[in-house]
C-alpha cells in the first residue's frame, strides 16, 4: 500500500517534470499553443485524479467487506454465548450450551460458510474467518450430537462444558483479530 502511494508521487513528479520542462524549452508563443499546454495539462491531472478516486475507491470497498465479515463473526459469538458471561473453568457451562437455540447456531454458521473468501484481498481476513467458520461447524455438531442432547449426569454436564472451551476462545481470537484489521 505504501509503495503504491511512493509510487504514484514520483509519477506525478516525473509528469510534473516533464511538463515543467518541454514548458521552458518551448515555450507557447500564441493562444492556439497555451490552450494546448493547458488541455494536456489538466488531461494528464485528470487521469491521475481518476487514478486516486479508483483506489480510494477500492480500499473503501476492501474496509467495509471486513467489517460485514467482523459483523457475521460477532454475531455468531453472540449466538454461542448469548451475551452471557461463561465460567472461565466451563465447569458450569453445560447449562448455558444445554439451552442455546440450535436454530441461531445454525444460521450463523450458515452465514460464516457462505462468505466469498476467494473474492478476500486479506490472508488474514481469510484465516480468521475460516478459524471462526470451522468454530462455528464444530460447535454445531457438537450441539446436536448425542452425548450433549442426552446428557443427565453432572460428570457428563462437567464433559460437555469443557467441550465447548476451545471453540469459543478461537471465535472470540478471531473478531478480536479482525476487528484490529478494520
Amino acid at each position: 500500500m505504501r509503495y503504491l502511494t511512493s509510487a504514484g508521487l514520483f509519477c506525478a513528479g516525473c509528469v510534473i517534470g516533464w511538463a515543467a520542462t518541454l514548458g521552458w524549452l518551448h515555450p507557447p508563443v500564441d493562444a492556439n499553443t497555451s490552450a494546448s499546454w493547458v488541455q494536456a495539462v489538466g488531461s494528464i491531472g485528470a487521469i491521475f485524479a481518476s487514478a486516486l478516486l479508483l483506489r480510494y475507491q477500492a480500499d473503501l470497498q476492501r474496509k467495509n467487506r471486513i467489517r460485514a465479515i467482523c459483523a457475521l463473526v460477532e454475531i455468531s459469538v453472540e449466538a454461542v454465548t448469548k451475551k452471557l458471561e461463561i465460567p472461565e473453568d466451563f465447569t458450569d457451562a453445560f447449562h448455558h450450551f444445554a439451552s442455546l437455540d440450535f436454530s441461531e447456531v445454525e444460521y450463523a454458521h450458515e452465514a460464516l460458510a457462505k462468505i466469498p473468501l476467494h473474492e478476500i484481498d486479506s490472508v488474514e481476513v481469510v484465516r480468521q474467518t475460516t478459524r471462526a467458520t470451522d468454530a462455528m461447524r464444530r460447535i454445531r455438531l457438537k450441539l446436536g450430537s448425542e452425548e450433549v442432547v442426552d446428557a443427565g449426569h453432572q460428570s457428563q454436564r462437567i464433559t460437555i462444558g469443557r467441550l465447548f472451551a476451545g471453540e469459543v476462545a478461537t471465535l472470540k481470537e478471531a473478531t478480536k483479530a479482525l476487528s484490529r484489521l478494520v
